[in-house]
């Protein structure tokens, strides 16, 4: 089934900005990044099984970013960013929205368990320096050589599927 006739407009002035960028810069300038790939929200049977927090689960860092620097860990957990509290990845889009690279937002971490109790668990606050997003894919940290919690009903990041779809980006 199409649809015929729907159009969608995009101000000139913005349309401007972004080609301007292009040419002169190679990539659109003002896009920020938080410095991690997340594999999707908690759901609500890990968040039952495993006693875990609402949030968006760390999939890894990328390297040399203040996130990866202050600790943050693949398997982690997102609950909030700037106090308000994450439950998507639409949560951590909408907060970041209008912050610029080098602006600096308060990230509340959980640390979820291993299954083989490998690792401390608990809540921690990073201040965490954004980054600029040159369109470029950034690399993981060494931190992503350690150990993917795996809870047994899910992917080994507790989201209850088996979807290797990421959000890069953030």
């Amino acid at each position: 089934v199409g649809v015929e006739g729907m159009g969608f407009a995009i101000p000139a002035n913005d349309a401007k900005a972004v080609v301007d960028d292009l040419i002169n810069v190679g990539h659109v300038t003002g896009r920020v990044l938080l410095g991690i790939t997340t594999r999707g929200a908690v759901n609500q049977v890990e968040a039952q099984q495993g006693n875990l927090p609402n949030g968006v689960w760390v999939s890894s860092t990328t390297e040399g970013s203040d996130i990866s620097k202050k600790g943050v860990l693949p398997g982690d957990i997102i609950t909030k960013v700037d106090g308000k509290d994450v439950a998507s990845v639409a949560d951590i889009q909408s907060a970041l929205k209008g912050k610029k690279p080098g602006d600096v937002v308060t990230i509340d971490v959980y640390r979820a368990p291993m299954p083989n109790g490998s690792r401390k668990t608990g809540s921690f606050q990073v201040n965490v320096e954004l980054l600029e997003d040159t369109g470029e894919t950034a690399q993981p940290s060494q931190q992503q050589q350690q150990q993917q919690p795996d809870y047994g009903y899910g992917n080994g990041y507790g989201n209850g599927s088996d979807s290797q779809e990421e959000y890069p980006g953030f």
